[in-house]
């Protein structure tokens, strides 16, 4: 009899410890899940801003040369933002070195003129490893503009930047 009641107390165990190592590699599982779905969220919101910083500097543009008031080369430099006149609640100022940023804002880099955005649920396998995406607002190339372009200076994009772990140390 007693035997009988170890090994059924020994099967128990088992089963028990089979049932947990399921839970745990459950919840795991289930916390990179939610952790790809954040990421993707968060990409969908950065393009958005993106698109609505674009389409913002496009009217912009259009509301000056309609206004007769030609684009200086300086509003290529210009924050976005300060150009909109419209501060996000996620925006956080200059950007700051790399220990110092905040995840989930967007900064602006006044000496190269670039925008940039720190990932908050950053993916080693996206373009920018550290999860730092920047983009300049820059004018189209002379061969991509057409004829009414040439004319009244709305050929720019807000353009990607290559980040090849910028800034880092060594520059």
């Amino acid at each position: 009899m007693r035997e009988a009641l170890a090994a059924w107390t020994l099967r128990r165990r088992w089963q028990r410890l089979g049932l947990w190592l399921v839970l745990l590699m459950a919840i795991g599982l289930l916390w990179l899940l939610t952790w790809r779905i954040l990421g993707v969220l968060e990409m969908r919101n950065m393009q958005a801003m993106h698109g609505v910083l674009a389409r913002g500097l496009s009217d912009l543009a259009a509301e000056r040369l309609a206004a007769g008031q030609p684009l200086p080369e300086a509003w290529l430099r210009g924050n976005p933002f300060q150009l909109l006149r419209w501060l996000p609640d996620d925006y956080c100022g200059s950007l700051p070195p790399p220990g110092q940023r905040r995840a989930g804002c967007w900064y602006y880099l006044a000496e190269r003129g670039w925008l940039a955005y720190q990932a908050r649920y950053a993916d080693r396998r996206a373009p920018a490893a550290d999860g730092l995406y920047l983009w300049q607002l820059r004018r189209l190339p002379e061969k991509m503009q057409t004829a009414s372009q040439r004319d009244d200076g709305l050929a720019f994009e807000l353009q990607s930047v290559r980040n090849d772990g910028f800034p880092s140390s060594a520059r």
